[in-house]
């Protein structure tokens, strides 16, 4: 299993860890570290196995790549969509 750059696809959309602290990690989509002029703001953060999308409003479309994903671990969560963002 790798571990080296874990990633979150959540309604096909990427995310890659943007910054870890002790009791939560936070995620940014991928898009916000192609372009500093056209970033995407959407960020999903988790705390164990509770994921929390705390911003969800993407500035592009999404790509589905549905075999790129065949070979990836995955892992049950919970999701909880924050209605205030």
């Amino acid at each position: 299993m790798a571990t080296k750059n874990p990633k979150i696809i959540l309604d096909d959309y990427e995310y890659l860890i943007y910054r870890k602290e002790q009791n939560k990690t936070i995620w940014m989509c991928t898009h916000y570290f192609r372009s500093k002029e056209n970033r995407c703001k959407s960020r999903l953060v988790t705390t164990g196995r509770i994921l929390t999308v705390s911003a969800d409003i993407h500035n592009h479309l999404c790509a589905p790549k549905k075999d790129k994903y065949k070979n990836m671990f995955s892992q049950t969560v919970t999701i909880i969509r924050d209605k205030n963002h």
